[in-house]
């Protein structure tokens, strides 16, 4: 397994999958998928007014929900964040290049053209993975994770 200068690890051996992972405070996301893949998960951010001019669209600053502006700019935060992984750039992108103001649902799919971005909530949680195709995202919890690994 090696890095790339992103930062991004892959498998040196093409056969293998690729993958992504990302951590907050509440939880881990992993994706693996034959083709390139990208993924966030991030807790609430809160009082995030200070950021909005840094990394939101101007369309996506113009139709922010005020009543939950916090848990927009969250939803926002990691569908562009998995997506500049996916592409293999991290946060070295402009974020505010990106426009997904049409992403409002808390859960759902779409598909930007060169890639498909699928996201979800899950309580005090946001995540988002990006892949060539739609992402089937499954949960497991440390005992299934521990049964998997360690007894099969």
């Amino acid at each position: 397994m090696r890095s790339a200068d992103s930062g991004k690890p892959y498998f040196t051996d093409k056969a293998m999958p690729r993958f992504n992972w990302s951590h907050c405070h509440g939880g881990i996301l992993c994706a693996v998928d034959m083709q390139e893949v990208g993924c966030d998960i991030q807790d609430d951010i809160l009082d995030a007014q200070v950021l909005y001019s840094r990394c939101l669209h101007e369309r996506e600053r113009s139709n922010l929900p005020q009543e939950e502006a916090d848990a927009a700019f969250t939803r926002l935060w990691a569908l562009k964040e998995s997506y500049l992984k996916y592409l293999g750039v991290g946060l070295r992108r402009d974020m505010r290049e990106l426009d997904y103001s049409g992403c409002v649902q808390p859960c759902g799919s779409r598909d930007i053209g060169d890639a498909v971005l699928t996201w979800g909530r899950y309580p005090r949680l946001y995540y988002s993975v990006c892949a060539q195709a739609p992402t089937d995202i499954c949960e497991i919890n440390s005992e299934m994770l521990y049964q998997t690994l360690c007894c099969e």
